[in-house]
């Protein structure tokens, strides 16, 4: 994708663990490793500050995760029938039926700001 700094999804054609859609190398033995790089790529993207400590735990911790997750990976799902709800909820919605709408005061009755009969928020320019 160029050098858009965008990331493209894993090919789902693929097995194993990605991350940005590049395989998780095996580091240390068998497990699973998350590398430091990536532990400071994700405080960034979460845009969270974290201390060297904090860094080594979440390593460990994320490791362990994407070791749970390599061992569902062996599940064989062959016969299963893909869902979205596990208990096939159906849409819930209300009708869509024109009702009489708020007074103009009782919408704005909780209003921090308002001016000339309208909501006023903070300019942004």
């Amino acid at each position: 994708m160029g050098g858009s700094g965008a990331r493209e999804p894993p090919d789902s054609s693929r097995s194993g663990v990605f991350i940005w859609g590049k395989p998780l190398v095996l580091t240390g033995g068998s497990s699973l490793m998350m590398r430091r790089e990536e532990i400071e790529h994700l405080s960034w993207l979460a845009r969270i500050e974290l201390t060297e400590a904090e860094k080594e735990k979440f390593e460990s911790q994320l490791s362990s995760i994407l070791e749970f997750f390599s061992i569902l990976d062996e599940a064989d799902v062959d016969d299963v029938e893909p869902t979205h709800h596990v208990i096939g909820i159906t849409n819930v919605f209300r009708g869509d039926e024109v009702e009489r709408s708020l007074p103009q005061e009782e919408a704005l009755r909780n209003a921090p700001k308002r001016e000339n009969g309208y909501f006023k928020g903070p300019r942004i320019l």
